[in-house]
């Protein structure tokens, strides 16, 4: 015979699942539209006890049948395989649209089309020299063929002057995305270690077990957050992510692992100087050394980038230079 409180028990269990489930929605739609969160929901379960005994009856173990539903756990509802499309399609993104606005500010300097550029100087100048040659002796179309040349060599120095400011502009802009990177990548691993620690108090028959701790119930937020430090780091590079059984994650870009659990690398320009244990850009002198961004990691590693944000910036610098290819 069941007991009598069976009944209230079972539906007393019912109606927290059902609430906590509405804590959860209402929870979902208060953070609909922060960045990086991924909605939630609560995991139910019919309620089992052990039937395994072997002195219960056949009718003592159908006694225990029927005992409700237990809440299993608040899961994420997140699709793994449009991670790794979205981190996939979005270095490319980032490479096209950098080149695209770095193109735009040599396109404004060397504008033929709303003002006089290099190819009326030229068509002016040309035309200045054959009426020179034909009257070789005339002062005064000598002193228009200079006074043309002039205006041609200025500008030329003038969109060397423009051209170099915009060199300088672009290199400014690759080590911030270098520190960004490096940013990133520390980030990543201080997440690493937090969520490490978290399933290891949340996980703890997984861990007796050595099973792996990925796709059970951890901390959500702290996924979130570490998810979406994982989408920034795809807009410099093309990175592939693995989960490690310990709930960290191990990053690869370009083949080279930047991350590993609490391992990890950082980007430096090739022949920089290392103080106090820390890589030092100088970017300047390193660029003006070999007239090209060589970008390493600190492995030793040459960091080269098969699309992403950092190979736009190494792409114009560089140029068709000895590292071009």
């Amino acid at each position: 015979m069941r007991s009598t409180f069976l009944g209230l028990e079972m539906s007393k269990r019912t109606i927290q699942l059902s609430q906590k489930a509405l804590d959860i929605t209402g929870s979902n739609l208060s953070n609909s539209k922060v960045e990086g969160y991924t909605r939630q929901q609560v995991d139910i379960g019919s309620s089992y006890l052990n039937h395994t005994n072997y002195w219960q009856t056949t009718t003592s173990k159908m006694s225990l049948a029927g005992q409700g539903a237990i809440g299993i756990g608040v899961d994420q509802v997140r699709d793994p395989y449009i991670d790794k499309r979205y981190r996939e399609s979005t270095p490319y993104v980032a490479e096209y649209s950098t080149k695209s606005d770095i193109l735009k500010e040599v396109e404004t300097v060397l504008d033929n089309i709303t003002t006089d550029g290099l190819a009326n100087s030229v068509d002016t100048f040309k035309d200045a020299l054959s009426k020179y040659a034909s009257q070789p002796d005339n002062e005064e179309l000598a002193s228009i063929v200079r006074n043309e040349a002039f205006n041609m060599t200025n500008l030329l120095h003038t969109y060397r002057a423009d051209l170099e400011d915009i060199k300088l502009t672009n290199l400014e802009a690759l080590d911030t995305s270098i520190e960004d990177t490096n940013n990133i990548i520390e980030r990543i691993v201080n997440y690493n270690k937090s969520i490490v620690k978290e399933y290891a108090s949340m996980a703890l028959e997984k861990y007796a077990k050595g099973d792996s701790v990925t796709g059970g119930y951890g901390p959500n937020e702290m996924l979130d957050a570490r998810n979406l430090l994982l989408d920034e780091l795809s807009y410099k590079g093309s990175i592939n992510v693995y989960n490690n059984a310990d709930g960290s994650v191990k990053v690869l870009m370009d083949g080279v692992e930047i991350i590993n659990g609490e391992k990890y690398e950082k980007l430096y320009m090739k022949s920089s100087t290392k103080i106090d244990g820390e890589f030092e850009s100088e970017l300047l002198r390193d660029y003006a050394a070999y007239d090209a961004a060589v970008l390493r990691w600190t492995s030793g590693d040459e960091a080269k980038f098969s699309t992403g944000e950092l190979k736009a910036y190494t792409d114009i610098l560089n140029g068709n230079g000895v590292y071009a290819t």
